[in-house]
């Protein structure tokens, strides 16, 4: 990732701060009722049709999804599964953020607490 990108990721990441409470339930709501383990928040223009939208503000929305639905609707093909879930973090210390602001669209852990590092893959 070139340093634009690193930049404007960085950016989005600090944005989604204020938003961290809202993230934090939704995450909790998809683990607790069991509709998935994998919990993915896309970080999109408004424009995706991807997941449930839980925010939309002057700069960007927020839709969560899951790898499930990743999966159903082919965006991460089947052989991608098993190595996905290897990466992904624990959903309870670090969001799983699928950003498609940037030039390109990258997967990205955040954490939930503000001092941990963002994990890029």
């Amino acid at each position: 990732m070139h340093e634009k990108q690193k930049s404007k990721l960085e950016s989005i990441i600090d944005y989604l701060d204020r938003y961290k409470d809202l993230m934090i339930k939704a995450t909790d709501a998809v683990i607790d009722q069991e509709i998935s383990d994998y919990p993915i928040f896309v970080i999109h223009d408004g424009s995706m049709n991807l997941g449930v939208s839980i925010l939309q503000d002057e700069e960007l929305a927020i839709s969560i999804s899951s790898l499930e639905e990743f999966s159903t609707k082919q965006l991460i093909s089947d052989d991608r599964i098993k190595p996905f879930i290897k990466i992904y973090k624990d959903p309870f210390h670090y969001f799983c953020l699928l950003v498609t602001l940037l030039e390109k669209p990258s997967f990205v852990f955040a954490p939930r607490k503000k001092n941990d590092p963002a994990v890029s893959n």
